[in-house]
């Protein structure tokens, strides 16, 4: 993929995610009020991420020439944002809140799911942001670092040069993700059409 397709398709994302950040502060800034909400250089890192995340999932996944399906958009950008964890603050059950709210509501706009999350009782939520937050990332932190150290030193790169890949769990973690969004995406769909 060129440079320049690449930096439009990065700018378009990094857009995606500054007006929904942008709308999520608005829409939780009461439910949310003890913690630092993500600012323009998590989102970045957050962009960045899912573009390597994506690459290293096409690998393994996709055949070339194919698209990715929207179920597997969303579950990479809720791990890219469980990874980087961009909500900040005290230990207390906002914090801990508040970064897989973020994610699902971004996976709930990718979908475009209009009952989907809302088809969830509490506790069935509670258990989803409880399994988001024990997922582990230990090669994706180490691609974290190499994106931080990347922009830091305002050295252009493309994200296909990242030196990551998924571990075995990574991929387990964004396959069950993508099974559970294919479901809700159903049942959006069926529930749409009753």
């Amino acid at each position: 993929m060129s440079d320049n397709i690449e930096k439009s398709r990065f700018e378009d994302r990094l857009e995606f995610f500054k007006l929904f950040n942008k709308e999520f502060k608005k829409e939780h800034k009461n439910r949310f009020n003890k913690v630092q909400f993500p600012d323009d250089e998590d989102l970045i890192v957050i962009c960045d991420l899912y573009f390597v995340m994506m690459n290293a999932y096409k690998k393994h996944r996709l055949k070339f020439g194919h698209n990715t399906q929207y179920p597997k958009v969303a579950a990479i950008k809720v791990l890219a944002i469980m990874a980087l964890r961009p909500f900040r603050g005290m230990e207390c059950d906002e914090l801990f809140y508040s970064n897989p709210v973020f994610a699902l509501d971004i996976a709930s706009t990718t979908l475009e799911l209009e009952f989907g999350l809302d088809a969830l009782n509490e506790n069935d939520l509670k258990r989803l942001y409880q399994w988001l937050d024990s997922i582990q990332f230990e090669n994706t932190k180490k691609a974290i670092n190499w994106l931080i150290s990347k922009r830091q030193s305002n050295i252009a790169f493309n994200h296909c040069a990242c030196p990551f890949d998924l571990t075995n769990q990574e991929m387990s973690n964004i396959g069950m993700l993508v099974s559970y969004f294919e479901m809700l995406d159903r049942y959006d769909q069926l529930t749409k059409d009753a």
